[in-house]
């Protein structure tokens, strides 16, 4: 009965297309990010999702990396999430691309499809997203154009050089 409830509120809430569209705009954009509707009582996006309290998930929204960026991080070493983000800064782009207010997000609010793993280096460029799966594809499309750019130099170094001698076969 519990399962064909959960079962019930996913299809309600759209979930699987979701989470379908998510992974894919995890490997274009380099992540995603689903931020659960939950009605815990606090009505605040900026505290920590009191599970106790949960009366629904009212919703989910995906979210791009562009839409989602690390405002306070976990500085905690002894923690599990060290160097996660806490909370979020969420500016929702409409559909003119004008932009909604700027929220904060708590991080247990968030599903969070982080992208193709990276440095620490990229990770602090990218915001704490990873790369999307194109820029392996930049990699070899760079390398493949480069090589077929040298290819008239290798042509004309390799030429092969001809010397005509007058009379030859007599001379042999």
């Amino acid at each position: 009965e519990a399962e064909e409830r959960v079962g019930t509120i996913l299809e309600e809430l759209e979930a699987l297309p979701l989470f379908i569209q998510a992974g894919h705009w995890e490997r274009a954009y380099g992540g995603a990010a689903l931020l659960l509707g939950a009605d815990d009582g606090q009505g605040d996006l900026s505290k920590t999702l009191r599970v106790a309290t949960l009366r629904a998930v009212r919703y989910l929204l995906l979210l791009r990396p562009r839409e989602l960026w690390p405002r306070r991080w976990n500085n905690d070493p002894t923690s599990k999430a060290f160097g996660q983000p806490v909370l979020s800064d969420m500016q929702r782009e409409a559909g003119s691309g004008v932009s909604t207010v700027l929220q904060q997000v708590h991080a247990s609010r968030l599903i969070l499809f982080p992208g193709k793993v990276t440095s620490r280096n990229m990770l602090s460029e990218r915001r704490g997203w990873g790369d999307s799966i194109f820029v392996r594809l930049l990699d070899v499309l760079r390398d493949f154009n480069g090589a077929h750019d040298t290819i008239p130099a290798l042509l004309g170094e390799f030429a092969q050089a001809v010397h005509k001698i007058k009379g030859l076969a007599e001379l042999l």
